[in-house]
């Protein structure tokens, strides 16, 4: 009694599931990422710069993407205040 709709939702399913808790880590190391952190990975930025580009990039988006969320926050406080 296998129905095919049943069962490609339900793989549907699952491939969503995996997705979002992968998601859900990423968002989680950035948010643990404290402002102390982020003070010392831009103190060494240009050290990697000249050693290892790809990872200073990397490090440097990062850096901008959690910035801009900070900001936002920010900016969201204000206006409820």
């Amino acid at each position: 009694m296998y129905n095919k709709e049943i069962g490609e939702m339900c793989r549907f399913y699952d491939v969503v599931r995996v997705d979002v808790e992968e998601r859900s880590k990423e968002e989680q190391l950035q948010e643990d990422m404290s402002s102390e952190d982020q003070m010392l990975l831009s103190k060494f930025l240009p050290l990697l710069r000249e050693f290892i580009p790809s990872a200073a990039s990397e490090i440097e988006s990062d850096l901008h993407a959690c910035s801009q969320n900070e900001l936002h926050v920010v900016i969201l406080q204000n206006c409820e205040d």
